[in-house]
């Protein structure tokens, strides 16, 4: 079983259809830049941070989940479980 060093929980917002695409994206991101896993490996400059940028101007669907795809494959390296299904 792998051991996760950080976890960032989306369930309630990334399954939430009462939002916009847009406020769906704006949670996402916002709870991105507040998680530990960003604060400890995606300081200023950092590729992670770049993508998290490019996520929060995403301006479609499409965009976003390119983008998602690219996140994911740094979560996975960095052992960040990104949570889209829970809900608190």
């Amino acid at each position: 079983m792998p051991h996760w060093t950080y976890t960032i929980m989306l369930g309630d917002v990334w399954r939430d259809e009462n939002l916009t695409f847009e406020q769906r994206r704006d949670a996402i991101t916002a709870r991105l830049r507040t998680s530990q896993w960003l604060a400890e490996l995606g300081g200023e400059g950092s590729t992670l941070a770049d993508l998290v940028q490019e996520l929060a101007e995403s301006a479609d669907v499409e965009a976003f989940d390119d983008l998602w795809n690219d996140l994911y494959d740094f979560a996975d390296t960095d052992r960040a479980w990104i949570d889209t299904v829970s809900r608190p």
